[in-house]
Parts: C-alpha cells; sequence; structure tokens
C-alpha cells in the first residue's frame, strides 16, 4: 500500500501521524476521493485496489477514472513525491486524454506547476486535504447546485469563490448558482444561494 519509506515519512509529516498509519490514511483518501467523484456525478469506469496503489503510484498511472455525462472524463493520479513538479505534471498529462485530471499530493504543486496546469482543467489535492470527506462533516451545510436560470436576481446573490473548499469538492462551475442549506437551532433550515464566480 505504501510506495516507499519516504513516501511514507512525507505523508507521516504533513498529517502529524506516525508511519504505521499511513496504510489506514491512503485508505480513507482512496474512500473519499471515490465519494468525491460520485458526488460530482461522475460514474466510476475504474478503480485500483488497495494492494495496487503503490504499484501504479511509481508507473504515474492513474488511480481511478470516471466519466460524465456533460464533463467527459476524469482521470485520477496519485503522487509520491512531496511537490509536483512542472516535468512530473508534464508526464502525467502525456499519459491521459482526459479532460479533467485531478493529482492528489503530499504538500501540492509549485505555482508554476498550477498556472501550467490550470488551462488543461488539473485539479489539486493534497492527501490530508482528502482524509476527511468535507461533504460528511457535521459543521459544513449542504450544498446543492440548482438551475442557474431559475434565479433571474443571480447576480445580486453573494459570491462562492471557485477557491472555496465545498466549490473545490464539488467542482462547480463559474456562473453556476448554489443552494446552501443552513439548519438554525434544532431543526429550522434555512437556504442561502451563492453564485460561484473565480
Amino acid at each position: 500500500m505504501v510506495a516507499n519509506d519516504d513516501f511514507a515519512h512525507n505523508v507521516c509529516a504533513s498529517f502529524s501521524a506516525c508511519v504505521a498509519d499511513v496504510p489506514a490514511l491512503m485508505r480513507q483518501v482512496h474512500c473519499n476521493m471515490q465519494a468525491m467523484l460520485r458526488a460530482r456525478g461522475y460514474v466510476l469506469t475504474f478503480t485500483t485496489t488497495d494492494a495496487d496503489i503503490a504499484e501504479r503510484m511509481h508507473a504515474e498511472r492513474a488511480i481511478m477514472t470516471g466519466t460524465h455525462p456533460t464533463r467527459g472524463d476524469v482521470c485520477v493520479f496519485y503522487h509520491a513525491t512531496d511537490k509536483l513538479g512542472v516535468g512530473a505534471l508534464r508526464t502525467l498529462l502525456q499519459n491521459t486524454v482526459a479532460p479533467r485530471i485531478i493529482i492528489v499530493s503530499t504538500v501540492g504543486p509549485t505555482n508554476f506547476t498550477r498556472r501550467e496546469g490550470d488551462p488543461r482543467g488539473v485539479q489539486h489535492f493534497t492527501y490530508k486535504e482528502l482524509s476527511v470527506d468535507r461533504a460528511k462533516h457535521s459543521l459544513v451545510p449542504k450544498h446543492i447546485l440548482v438551475n442557474a436560470e431559475d434565479h433571474p436576481d443571480r447576480h445580486k446573490y453573494p459570491k462562492l469563490l471557485t477557491s472555496d473548499p465545498m466549490s473545490q469538492y464539488y467542482d462547480f462551475l463559474i456562473g453556476s448558482v448554489v443552494r446552501i442549506e443552513r439548519v438554525a437551532g434544532n431543526s429550522e433550515v434555512y437556504n442561502a444561494y451563492r453564485i460561484v464566480c473565480a
């Protein structure tokens, strides 16, 4: 399950955990990635087993793939080194033709790598970010994508940035309208609307 000792130590350092916890953490990340893709509306077409993750990481092959009726395919890669550099990004881009790519790494990409990947539809997460399913957290309200045409005054709505953690989780597109269901007190639910912008 664990790619190598350096990878295990780097992941442990980012989590403040011990090396023995890395296989369990990687299983949790893998489960949360699957849940995130399903929440985005993707149908998973391939997902590797826990035993094969380390081998596919070293070979820089996709860990899972999925398809979406309107957005096309997505490929997910787990990166074994600390930071994702431009060379590694270019290698991963050559290994796939999917319009959406998700790369998970220990620390994240360098700034130059992020800029190069943005036009190609590359999304970056760290193992630590995916160790918890954000959508299931008790303090996070439900975020539901609604039809923007039903909201003529949407330009007056408060903004939800694409850099917001829940916006990244669901991969909301710019111009989308999102209903946020907040619970007040014990059971009263009220809705707040946001428009997604950069």
